[in-house]
């Protein structure tokens, strides 16, 4: 995966969850548990995603911050249904950060708050949420706790038309 590009996708993320600002991402649908998103202002030109809130965190215990599940495309074609998982908290840069969807896991590489999905796995993982009901996802903070989450895909499938359509 070009490191570079999950910058760009993570940049454009915390405008969505910072305050409102100059150019912020335009929220243009919504589909079932996710919500599409257009930002104009990044160094690529238009990136569009789809982003959905964990349903359940664990620990309770634990401060989570806002977790999130996106998938970008880029308009100019830099990459398409790119996977990003964000935490409101550092994650240990070993990993492991594993996604399950049904029967199928996947692996993914941290960058501080954020987890990509590695690049030969992300086409399976993106049709497997196309067909899934749940996706859960298991990660180790900087400090050693252990935390899942789950994400609902309910509308997803519409959700990542909406991105093809909209770059």
């Amino acid at each position: 995966m070009n490191q570079f590009k999950g910058v760009v996708l993570a940049m454009t993320a915390a405008a969505v969850l910072a305050a409102p600002a100059a150019a912020e991402p335009r929220r243009v649908a919504s589909h079932g548990d996710w919500a599409v998103y257009v930002n104009e202002d990044t160094p690529d030109g238009r990136v569009c995603y789809a982003l959905s809130d964990a349903t359940e965190t664990a620990p309770q215990s634990l401060n989570h911050g806002r977790v999130v599940l996106m998938v970008g495309s880029w308009a100019n074609g830099a990459r398409t249904e790119q996977v990003m998982f964000q935490t409101g908290y550092a994650m240990r840069p070993a990993g492991p950060v594993r996604a399950r969807v049904g029967s199928d896991t996947f692996r993914l590489f941290v960058d501080g708050e954020d987890a990509f999905v590695f690049d030969d796995e992300e086409a399976s993982l993106v049709r497997a949420m196309r067909r899934g009901a749940t996706m859960r996802v298991e990660a180790m903070s900087s400090r050693g706790n252990a935390t899942a989450y789950e994400f609902s895909l309910s509308g997803v499938t519409a959700a990542l038309r909406t991105v093809a359509s909209s770059c």
